[in-house]
This record gives structure tokens, C-alpha cells and sequence, in this order.
């Protein structure tokens, strides 16, 4: 068992990339749960003397890192949570380049720094997460579009993404000082207690 906590965003950085399996529930986080995160997010950045965690992040890693340099990872526990993060970043970076003055990140910062896609990579190695389903496109739409916006996006009103990417645009729209979610004492610096069983036999939360 390897249990420790992490700085959320380093999650989607590096070689990880995780993949929710088929048998779990679709992402279902509402109104309520995505504007709990934000105050959560935006607390942590007014208030650096704080520490906050985001909750429990637990995977299982299929294999070593294979030749593509990619470490694939099944997402046991924490889809709602990353998932949500990661619309987060789209708005961020959606925001940044429509917006770019007096920011202390850019929608290229973003982009470079691999926190949706691997820019370079093809295929599903390309995307830090995979859901299941028919979340899978639409998110993977979504992220692409960042990197390229003149690209379609794969809408589906039905979706909970579309609804949530919505709120989060809106709730960055409407800061003050936009820069306090992006802080390094709110997302760079939220640690997530996260659990990886390398024997792929027990599976447990470290909260």
C-alpha cells in the first residue's frame, strides 16, 4: 500500500492519466456539490494560513509506464472530484484568453504545463481523464477545444458537464480578483489525501 497526501494539480501533471472504469456511475456532481468546491477553492486563496483538503483520490495503476511515457491509472475513487476540477481548469483557461490582463496564468500556461492534455500525444494518452461512457467525449471535446478553440465542441445538453463547465465559467466571471483561485494557496497548494494499492488487492480512503 502507498498512501500519502498530494498538491492536487500534481495529479494532472507528469506521466498519470486516469481512466474511470465502466462500472462506476456516471460523473453526477450538481449545482450544490461544484459551488461547495469553489468556496472551498476560493477560501483556501484568501486565506493562505489554511490548509485544505479536497478529499480522498484513490487508483489503481494498470502496469508500468509504457512506451508512450504514460503511466495509465484506474480512478477508483475520485471521479466527482477531478472531474469537477478539471471543468474548473477549462473555465480558468477559457477566461484567460479572452481576458488576459493582470492575470498571474495564461490559457498557454495551462495548456504547456499538460493539466488537461498532453498536446504532443495522440489518442487517449493525450487526455489526463478518461471518463466512461458518454462523458468520455464530451469532456475530451471540451479539452481539445481549449487547445484549439476553433474546434467544435462535442456538446450534450443532458450531460451534468455542460451544466457544471456553465456554473464554473459564471463563478469566474463574477470574482473579484480571479487570480485568488488560481493562487498557490488554493489549487497548488489543497493537498489530497490519495491512496494507490500496488497489489491491486485492498482499496481503502485515507479519510
Amino acid at each position: 500500500m502507498d498512501a500519502g497526501k498530494k498538491i492536487l494539480l500534481d495529479l494532472f501533471t507528469g506521466s498519470l492519466r486516469f481512466a474511470v472504469p465502466v462500472y462506476q456511475r456516471r460523473y453526477s456532481w450538481g449545482e450544490t456539490q461544484c459551488r461547495q468546491l469553489w468556496s472551498d477553492i476560493v477560501t483556501a486563496g484568501r486565506h493562505p494560513e489554511r490548509t485544505h483538503f479536497t478529499g480522498s483520490v484513490v487508483w489503481m495503476q494498470e502496469g508500468g509506464i509504457g512506451p508512450d511515457g504514460v503511466s495509465r491509472c484506474l480512478l477508483i475513487d475520485g471521479q466527482q472530484r477531478l472531474t469537477s476540477v478539471t471543468l474548473l481548469l477549462i473555465a480558468l483557461a477559457e477566461y484567460a484568453r479572452e481576458r488576459p490582463e493582470n492575470l498571474r496564468f495564461s490559457a498557454d500556461m495551462l495548456i504547456d504545463r499538460g493539466y488537461l492534455v498532453d498536446k504532443y500525444a495522440t489518442g487517449e494518452g493525450r487526455y489526463k481523464l478518461t471518463l466512461s461512457s458518454d462523458d468520455r467525449e464530451v469532456l475530451h471535446s471540451m479539452c481539445d477545444h481549449v487547445v484549439a478553440p476553433d474546434r467544435p465542441n462535442q456538446a450534450n445538453i443532458d450531460s451534468r458537464l455542460e451544466a457544471n463547465l456553465d456554473l464554473f465559467r459564471s463563478l469566474v466571471a463574477a470574482i473579484d480578483d480571479v487570480n485568488t483561485v488560481w493562487d498557490c494557496n488554493a489549487l497548488k497548494s489543497c493537498p489530497s489525501p490519495w491512496t494507490r494499492d500496488a497489489t491491486n488487492r485492498n482499496w481503502y480512503s485515507s479519510r
